[in-house]
């Protein structure tokens, strides 16, 4: 087991003993109703990954819809420091947070478990705000143009 992967084991061990990294270097977290996490230390590498669903991508989504995504990716104020990624075979939107393993400490590690829960949630409420916001301005737009933009035309 490499150092990354011992480290990240050691300190989910501090959480509860039945907390361990799977064969493939993940583990499933959830408390209560809290949004799951997943932890993720590859084989190689130095960079622990902790990432979490925000949503399945409708599939009538609106270019504009991708456009804010994009946009609200780089606010990292609003995103709480997680990056907002696509995966593909799900066609998901995930929320992801990395950190190399030499900035981290077992505190620092259980204070960012704790706090992302709480960044997925409220990166959920953002986009889901997008979404309705991006339907919104589709129903306002006419399918044919008005009489009055094609005399202007």
């Amino acid at each position: 087991m490499g150092k990354v992967r011992h480290s990240v084991n050691t300190w989910l061990q501090t959480l509860d003993k039945k907390f361990t990294l799977d064969e493939s270097g993940r583990c499933f977290l959830q408390r209560d109703n809290e949004t799951g996490v997943v932890v993720y230390a590859p084989e190689e590498g130095d960079e622990v990954f902790l990432y979490s669903d925000l949503m399945r991508i409708p599939d009538n989504s609106p270019p504009k819809f991708y456009e804010k995504i994009l946009t609200l990716n780089s606010q990292t104020s609003r995103t709480g420091g997680a990056s907002i990624t696509f995966e593909s075979s799900s066609n998901q939107l995930l929320a992801i947070f990395s950190q190399p393993i030499i900035a981290l400490d077992s505190q620092t590690f259980q204070n960012i478990l704790q706090n992302l829960p709480r960044t997925v949630e409220s990166l959920r409420l953002q986009l889901k705000d997008i979404w309705l916001d991006c339907q919104k301005n589709l129903s306002n737009t006419p399918l044919m143009p008005s009489i009055s933009q094609m005399s202007h035309a």
